[in-house]
């Protein structure tokens, strides 16, 4: 009886862990879109005097079922920022801060940040793109500081799909992140701490 209740729970977890990897996020990418069809895949939004940059991103997640049945999930997503005073970084430790060593992910409270819905008749041998978000980056800018002196700037936004199935198991969790340059006119002058007023 022992053995036959060890072989049957080997069973279940193999069966689970191939349910698991039938259905994955493959990719969260963000997107900067000229019309409602024509959109490109970016990785870093440039603050520039010289053109107008997107206000809105739009936040796509790529999802694949490779099993052979069609289901329904719940898709749950998170956005969280990394923000610190523009005198101690810049451009060019965009890897860094990607870490998480020195700053840690944080949500804006002022933003939409955890949101959730219902990924209906996800066909079986299929794959789909699906919008997970738009992000406001004006409004990300304005949310990152209280006031326009603090000199506050949100380098990072990650956004995380979690994709979650009947039971309440997770089954795949994916992260896109995007880069937010600041212009060199915000930027000059501010090598080190400003004096207070």
């Amino acid at each position: 009886m022992k053995m036959r209740t060890t072989i049957f729970a080997g069973i279940l977890l193999v069966a689970n862990t191939a349910t698991a990897s039938d259905h994955k996020i493959t990719a969260v990418t963000f997107q900067r879109c000229t019309t409602q069809a024509k959109c490109s895949d970016i990785a870093r939004w440039s603050e520039t005097a010289q053109i107008s940059p997107p206000r809105d991103i739009r936040v796509m997640a790529t999802i694949v079922n490779s099993a052979s049945y069609s289901d329904e999930f719940f898709l749950l997503t998170t956005t969280e920022c990394i923000v610190t005073p523009l005198y101690a970084y810049s451009v060019a430790d965009f890897e860094r801060l990607k870490l998480g060593n020195e700053v840690s992910w944080s949500e804006l409270t002022k933003d939409d940040d955890m949101r959730t819905f219902v990924l209906h008749r996800l066909r079986r041998a299929t794959k789909r793109n699906v919008t997970l978000r738009v992000v406001n980056l004006q409004k990300t800018l304005r949310n990152s500081h209280s006031d326009q002196t603090d000199y506050m700037w949100p380098w990072l936004v990650r956004v995380t799909a979690i994709l979650i199935n009947r039971q309440g198991q997770t089954v795949s969790t994916g992260s896109g992140i995007l880069e937010l340059a600041p212009s060199s006119e915000r930027t000059k002058g501010l090598t080190e701490k400003p004096a207070p007023p």
